[in-house]
């Protein structure tokens, strides 16, 4: 008896988070899909549902736990704003989900750009005033060196 309640429990919280995250990502892949048709920008599609467009693919092979040196823009897809740019040093696994995936595309001294549906950035809680609930955002990612 224990085990049915469990699996049915399991089941509706399970069906209840996905079907959010499912009807978002949806949402976010509709934003992305729009805006790259709109300006008429190529770009690639991971399975995650990021989509990159590499610029510079870079000639240094780096490992995910390796501290690197990256300068990026971050920007709103809905209005363009940039909420951030800078040069920042350390291992992808500080980063949101969208550069853990994307960067490791490029190599050391590559250039590429990220769009990244909400679900692999900061989702629903957004971040700080800049980045609302459920944004989508681009990236320019260029990666200077490994330290």
């Amino acid at each position: 008896m224990k085990k049915v309640l469990f699996f049915a429990l399991s089941i509706l919280v399970l069906t209840a988070c996905s079907k959010d995250d499912v009807d978002q990502a949806a949402i976010d892949e509709e934003i992305i899909t729009t805006y790259l048709e709109d300006n008429d920008i190529s770009a690639e599609r991971d399975a995650s549902g990021l989509y990159y467009r590499i610029i510079n693919k870079g000639s240094g092979k780096f490992s995910s736990s390796a501290n690197l040196e990256i300068r990026y823009t971050g920007k709103l897809m809905e209005n363009g704003n940039i909420f951030d740019s800078g040069t920042i040093v350390g291992p992808l696994s500080r980063y949101i989900s969208g550069w853990q995936i994307g960067v490791p595309k490029i190599e050391t001294g590559g250039t590429i750009v990220l769009y990244i549906p909400s679900g692999l950035a900061y989702g629903e809680n957004g971040a700080g005033s800049s980045i609302p609930p459920n944004a989508v955002l681009i990236f320019v990612v260029d990666v200077l060196s490994v330290k």
